[in-house]
Protein backbone atom coordinates (compact mmCIF):
# COMPACT_ATOMS: atom_id res chain seq x y z
CA UNK A 1 0.00 0.00 0.00
CA UNK A 2 1.20 4.01 -0.84
CA UNK A 3 -1.60 5.33 1.38
CA UNK A 4 1.35 6.52 3.41
CA UNK A 5 4.77 7.27 2.33
CA UNK A 6 4.37 7.92 -1.88
CA UNK A 7 7.08 7.19 -3.83
CA UNK A 8 9.56 9.78 -6.03
CA UNK A 9 8.43 10.27 -9.31
CA UNK A 10 10.44 9.18 -12.40
CA UNK A 11 10.55 12.57 -13.32
CA UNK A 12 12.86 13.77 -10.24
CA UNK A 13 15.39 11.24 -10.24
CA UNK A 14 17.51 13.61 -11.66
CA UNK A 15 16.61 16.59 -9.49
CA UNK A 16 16.92 13.73 -6.32
CA UNK A 17 20.70 12.78 -7.48
CA UNK A 18 22.03 15.63 -7.89
CA UNK A 19 20.45 17.04 -4.39
CA UNK A 20 22.38 14.28 -2.78
CA UNK A 21 25.92 14.95 -4.45
CA UNK A 22 25.14 18.43 -3.47
CA UNK A 23 24.39 17.80 0.15
CA UNK A 24 27.24 15.50 0.84
CA UNK A 25 29.69 17.44 -1.14
CA UNK A 26 28.42 20.64 1.49
CA UNK A 27 29.79 18.31 4.47
CA UNK A 28 33.05 17.23 2.84
CA UNK A 29 33.51 21.35 1.89
CA UNK A 30 32.76 22.04 5.28
CA UNK A 31 35.62 19.71 6.74
CA UNK A 32 32.65 17.36 7.97
CA UNK A 33 33.54 13.65 7.02
CA UNK A 34 30.98 11.54 5.54
CA UNK A 35 32.07 7.83 4.65
CA UNK A 36 28.76 6.21 4.01
CA UNK A 37 25.27 7.09 2.80
CA UNK A 38 22.04 4.50 2.66
CA UNK A 39 19.69 5.46 -0.37
CA UNK A 40 17.24 5.24 1.34
CA UNK A 41 15.53 4.45 4.96
CA UNK A 42 12.96 1.68 5.19
CA UNK A 43 12.44 1.35 1.51
CA UNK A 44 9.48 -0.44 1.24
CA UNK A 45 8.17 1.29 4.46
CA UNK A 46 4.75 3.10 3.48
CA UNK A 47 4.76 5.00 7.25
CA UNK A 48 2.43 7.97 8.57
CA UNK A 49 5.77 9.66 8.96
CA UNK A 50 8.34 10.69 6.60
CA UNK A 51 9.36 7.82 3.99
CA UNK A 52 9.44 7.15 0.17
CA UNK A 53 8.34 4.07 -1.05
CA UNK A 54 11.12 2.12 -3.64
CA UNK A 55 10.61 -1.03 -5.41
CA UNK A 56 14.34 -2.88 -6.12
CA UNK A 57 14.33 -2.11 -9.54
CA UNK A 58 12.89 1.42 -9.44
CA UNK A 59 15.91 2.17 -6.97
CA UNK A 60 18.28 0.51 -9.22
CA UNK A 61 17.34 2.51 -12.04
CA UNK A 62 18.03 5.48 -9.70
CA UNK A 63 21.41 4.30 -8.61
CA UNK A 64 22.63 3.37 -12.07
CA UNK A 65 21.45 5.80 -14.27
CA UNK A 66 21.10 8.98 -11.70
CA UNK A 67 22.57 8.89 -8.57
CA UNK A 68 25.88 7.28 -9.39
CA UNK A 69 26.63 9.26 -12.40
CA UNK A 70 26.30 12.56 -9.81
CA UNK A 71 28.70 11.04 -7.17
CA UNK A 72 31.23 10.64 -9.92
CA UNK A 73 30.98 14.25 -11.56
CA UNK A 74 30.97 15.19 -8.14
CA UNK A 75 34.42 13.36 -6.99
CA UNK A 76 32.16 11.34 -4.25
CA UNK A 77 32.36 8.08 -5.93
CA UNK A 78 35.89 6.90 -3.95
CA UNK A 79 35.05 9.03 -0.86
CA UNK A 80 31.20 7.48 0.03
CA UNK A 81 30.33 4.20 0.27
CA UNK A 82 25.97 4.06 -0.96
CA UNK A 83 24.53 1.18 1.15
CA UNK A 84 21.35 -0.20 0.08
CA UNK A 85 18.11 -1.67 1.52
CA UNK A 86 18.24 -0.23 4.70
CA UNK A 87 15.30 -1.67 6.15
CA UNK A 88 14.44 -5.17 7.99
CA UNK A 89 16.75 -8.27 8.07
CA UNK A 90 14.19 -11.00 6.59
CA UNK A 91 14.36 -9.48 2.94
CA UNK A 92 18.24 -8.19 2.58
CA UNK A 93 18.90 -11.26 1.05
CA UNK A 94 16.16 -10.52 -1.82
CA UNK A 95 16.53 -7.17 -2.26
CA UNK A 96 20.79 -7.26 -2.35
CA UNK A 97 19.73 -10.21 -5.12
CA UNK A 98 17.33 -7.83 -6.95
CA UNK A 99 19.83 -4.33 -7.22
CA UNK A 100 23.15 -6.44 -7.55
CA UNK A 101 24.44 -7.32 -10.94
CA UNK A 102 27.81 -7.00 -12.76
CA UNK A 103 27.25 -3.58 -13.25
CA UNK A 104 25.83 -2.08 -10.11
CA UNK A 105 27.70 -4.01 -8.05
CA UNK A 106 31.13 -1.59 -8.09
CA UNK A 107 28.53 1.18 -7.34
CA UNK A 108 27.42 0.31 -3.80
CA UNK A 109 29.92 -0.17 -0.99
CA UNK A 110 27.60 -2.84 1.42
CA UNK A 111 24.39 -3.06 2.69
CA UNK A 112 22.01 -1.96 5.81
CA UNK A 113 19.67 -3.75 7.83
CA UNK A 114 17.44 -2.60 10.61
CA UNK A 115 16.06 -5.38 13.53
CA UNK A 116 12.55 -4.55 13.80
CA UNK A 117 10.83 -8.05 12.59
CA UNK A 118 13.28 -10.56 14.74
CA UNK A 119 16.67 -12.06 14.60
CA UNK A 120 17.27 -13.17 10.83
CA UNK A 121 20.62 -13.76 11.71
CA UNK A 122 20.65 -16.73 9.40
CA UNK A 123 20.06 -14.06 6.23
CA UNK A 124 22.64 -11.14 7.64
CA UNK A 125 24.63 -14.40 7.23
CA UNK A 126 23.84 -15.74 3.47
CA UNK A 127 24.65 -12.07 2.58
CA UNK A 128 28.30 -11.52 4.22
CA UNK A 129 29.96 -11.77 1.34
CA UNK A 130 29.23 -7.87 1.56
CA UNK A 131 29.97 -5.07 3.87
CA UNK A 132 27.29 -5.54 6.33
CA UNK A 133 26.12 -2.72 8.64
CA UNK A 134 23.05 -2.49 10.79
CA UNK A 135 21.93 1.25 10.53
CA UNK A 136 19.04 1.16 12.92
CA UNK A 137 17.82 -0.41 16.09
CA UNK A 138 15.69 0.94 18.92
CA UNK A 139 13.54 -0.26 21.50
CA UNK A 140 10.28 1.21 22.35
CA UNK A 141 10.17 3.92 24.82
CA UNK A 142 8.38 3.15 28.26
CA UNK A 143 5.11 5.46 27.44
CA UNK A 144 5.10 3.95 24.47
CA UNK A 145 4.89 0.49 25.92
CA UNK A 146 2.73 1.38 28.77
CA UNK A 147 0.36 2.40 26.23
CA UNK A 148 0.43 -0.22 23.38
CA UNK A 149 -0.66 -2.17 26.57
CA UNK A 150 -3.58 -0.05 27.46
CA UNK A 151 -4.48 -0.77 24.10
CA UNK A 152 -4.60 -4.29 24.26
CA UNK A 153 -6.40 -3.78 27.67
CA UNK A 154 -3.15 -5.32 29.56
CA UNK A 155 -1.96 -3.65 32.71
CA UNK A 156 1.89 -2.96 31.76
CA UNK A 157 3.43 -6.25 33.30
CA UNK A 158 7.38 -4.67 33.54
CA UNK A 159 8.53 -2.50 35.82
CA UNK A 160 11.17 0.53 34.74
CA UNK A 161 13.89 -1.66 35.86
CA UNK A 162 12.48 -4.58 34.00
CA UNK A 163 12.31 -3.25 30.98
CA UNK A 164 15.64 -1.29 31.10
CA UNK A 165 17.32 -4.62 31.39
CA UNK A 166 15.35 -6.61 28.42
CA UNK A 167 16.18 -3.27 26.66
CA UNK A 168 19.74 -3.59 27.26
CA UNK A 169 19.83 -6.98 26.44
CA UNK A 170 18.03 -7.25 23.52
CA UNK A 171 20.62 -5.11 22.42
CA UNK A 172 23.54 -7.18 23.18
CA UNK A 173 21.55 -10.37 21.30
CA UNK A 174 21.81 -8.14 18.42
CA UNK A 175 24.77 -7.36 18.00
CA UNK A 176 26.14 -10.90 19.39
CA UNK A 177 24.32 -12.51 16.50
CA UNK A 178 24.79 -9.93 14.03
CA UNK A 179 28.66 -9.62 14.67
CA UNK A 180 28.49 -13.43 14.32
CA UNK A 181 26.75 -13.77 10.77
CA UNK A 182 29.18 -11.36 9.43
CA UNK A 183 28.36 -7.68 10.11
CA UNK A 184 31.06 -4.98 10.22
CA UNK A 185 29.72 -1.77 11.17
CA UNK A 186 26.73 -1.20 13.31
CA UNK A 187 24.42 1.87 14.79
CA UNK A 188 22.44 2.26 17.71
CA UNK A 189 19.69 4.72 16.99
CA UNK A 190 19.38 6.83 18.75
CA UNK A 191 22.03 7.72 21.28
CA UNK A 192 20.55 10.19 23.37
CA UNK A 193 16.48 11.35 23.53
CA UNK A 194 14.45 13.01 26.06
CA UNK A 195 12.84 11.19 29.09
CA UNK A 196 9.40 10.44 26.52
CA UNK A 197 11.74 9.16 24.10
CA UNK A 198 11.67 12.27 21.46
CA UNK A 199 11.45 14.82 20.67
CA UNK A 200 9.39 13.51 17.94
CA UNK A 201 7.02 15.23 15.48
CA UNK A 202 4.39 11.81 15.21
CA UNK A 203 3.46 10.21 18.45
CA UNK A 204 5.29 7.48 20.08
CA UNK A 205 8.63 7.49 21.37
CA UNK A 206 11.95 5.01 21.82
CA UNK A 207 14.15 4.42 24.53
CA UNK A 208 18.08 5.44 24.21
CA UNK A 209 21.45 4.79 26.43
CA UNK A 210 21.35 8.69 27.09
CA UNK A 211 18.16 10.33 28.23
CA UNK A 212 18.59 13.88 28.71
CA UNK A 213 16.06 15.78 30.96
CA UNK A 214 15.57 19.55 31.98
CA UNK A 215 19.81 19.55 31.48
CA UNK A 216 19.56 16.89 33.81
CA UNK A 217 21.68 13.18 32.51
CA UNK A 218 21.16 10.03 33.22
CA UNK A 219 22.15 6.55 31.51
CA UNK A 220 20.30 3.86 30.93
CA UNK A 221 21.61 0.19 30.93
CA UNK A 222 21.59 0.19 27.13
CA UNK A 223 25.03 2.44 27.44
CA UNK A 224 27.17 -0.08 29.30
CA UNK A 225 25.68 -3.38 27.61
CA UNK A 226 26.59 -1.36 24.34
CA UNK A 227 30.45 -0.46 25.94
CA UNK A 228 31.22 -4.11 26.31
CA UNK A 229 31.76 -4.13 22.28
CA UNK A 230 32.41 -1.05 21.41
CA UNK A 231 35.10 -0.47 24.25
CA UNK A 232 36.56 -3.80 24.14
CA UNK A 233 36.34 -4.78 20.30
CA UNK A 234 38.35 -2.05 18.63
CA UNK A 235 38.35 -0.08 15.36
CA UNK A 236 39.85 -3.16 12.93
CA UNK A 237 39.28 -6.28 14.79
CA UNK A 238 38.56 -9.11 13.43
CA UNK A 239 35.80 -11.81 14.52
CA UNK A 240 37.20 -15.20 15.30
CA UNK A 241 35.35 -18.11 15.95
CA UNK A 242 34.57 -19.98 19.06
CA UNK A 243 32.79 -23.06 20.21
CA UNK A 244 30.25 -23.30 23.10
CA UNK A 245 29.08 -26.35 25.20
CA UNK A 246 25.44 -25.29 25.36
CA UNK A 247 23.40 -22.38 24.43
CA UNK A 248 22.91 -20.77 27.87
CA UNK A 249 25.32 -18.08 27.31
CA UNK A 250 25.51 -16.19 23.50
CA UNK A 251 28.84 -15.09 22.60
CA UNK A 252 31.03 -13.63 20.31
CA UNK A 253 34.66 -13.22 20.19
CA UNK A 254 37.32 -10.57 18.05
CA UNK A 255 41.02 -10.31 18.08
CA UNK A 256 41.86 -6.45 17.86
CA UNK A 257 44.86 -4.92 15.86
CA UNK A 258 47.24 -5.00 18.89
CA UNK A 259 46.48 -9.10 19.01
CA UNK A 260 44.03 -8.93 22.29
CA UNK A 261 41.12 -11.40 22.52
CA UNK A 262 37.83 -10.16 23.58
CA UNK A 263 35.25 -12.62 24.21
CA UNK A 264 32.16 -11.01 24.86
CA UNK A 265 29.54 -12.60 27.11
CA UNK A 266 25.39 -12.53 27.67
CA UNK A 267 23.82 -15.26 30.05
CA UNK A 268 19.95 -13.91 30.01
CA UNK A 269 19.11 -16.93 31.77
CA UNK A 270 17.38 -17.23 35.45
CA UNK A 271 20.65 -19.07 36.31
CA UNK A 272 24.37 -18.51 36.85
CA UNK A 273 26.58 -20.41 34.11
CA UNK A 274 30.04 -22.24 35.22
CA UNK A 275 32.46 -22.62 32.35
CA UNK A 276 35.70 -23.93 31.69
CA UNK A 277 37.31 -21.33 28.89
CA UNK A 278 40.15 -22.71 26.74
CA UNK A 279 42.80 -21.30 24.58
CA UNK A 280 45.97 -22.84 22.96
CA UNK A 281 45.72 -25.30 26.01
CA UNK A 282 45.03 -22.97 28.36
CA UNK A 283 41.85 -23.23 30.93
CA UNK A 284 40.47 -20.90 33.28
CA UNK A 285 37.27 -21.77 34.79
CA UNK A 286 34.76 -18.56 35.45
CA UNK A 287 30.91 -18.08 36.60
CA UNK A 288 28.58 -15.71 34.25
CA UNK A 289 25.78 -14.36 36.76
CA UNK A 290 22.71 -14.88 35.21
CA UNK A 291 21.52 -11.82 33.59
CA UNK A 292 24.83 -10.20 33.05
CA UNK A 293 26.65 -9.24 30.84
CA UNK A 294 31.01 -10.11 30.69
CA UNK A 295 33.77 -9.57 28.84
CA UNK A 296 37.05 -12.00 28.68
CA UNK A 297 40.00 -10.37 27.66
CA UNK A 298 43.33 -12.23 26.90
CA UNK A 299 46.49 -9.97 25.83
CA UNK A 300 48.07 -11.59 23.02
CA UNK A 301 50.93 -12.69 24.96
CA UNK A 302 49.27 -15.10 27.30
CA UNK A 303 47.91 -17.04 24.37
CA UNK A 304 50.95 -16.92 22.21
CA UNK A 305 53.69 -18.22 24.51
Amino acid sequence: SRDFGGSLKPEYYDAWARYLAKYVRAYLDEGIPVTMMTMQNESIAATPWDSCVWEAAEQKKFLRDYLWPEFVKAGLSDQVKLYIWDHNKERVLEWSLAMLDEETMPMVGGIAFHWYSGDHFEDVQMTRDMNLMLSECCCMGREEADERMAMLGQRPDKTPAQKDYLDAAGYAHELIGDLNAGTNRWIDWNFCLDAKGGPRHVPGGCSSSVIIEQGNVSYSMIFPYIGHFSKHILPGAKRIGLSRCDDKVEACAAVNPDGTIAVVLLNRGAEDAFYAFRVQGHVIRFVVPRRTISTILIPKEAYQN
